[in-house]
């Protein structure tokens, strides 16, 4: 499951349903974002969730990638 949103806040319903999934062995792949920050952004942060961020062609951090 491919989730493209990002949020600052946990949300408990968005987790148990990732969880769910995880159970199943139903992979979470979830952006990063691009406000360039490395708070902790939701759903990428919760465990068992790949968190995909950018970057450029010379393999760096792109300057607008959220990581951490």
């Amino acid at each position: 499951i491919n989730i493209s949103i990002t949020g600052t806040f946990s949300n408990l319903r968005e987790f148990v349903l990732i969880n769910m999934a995880l159970e199943r062995n139903i992979k979470i792949v979830a952006a990063a974002g691009n406000e360039y920050s490395k708070s902790p952004r939701f759903p990428c942060s919760y465990p068992g969730v790949l968190c995909v961020g950018s970057i450029g062609e010379d393999k760096q951090l792109s300057s607008f990638s959220n990581y951490g």
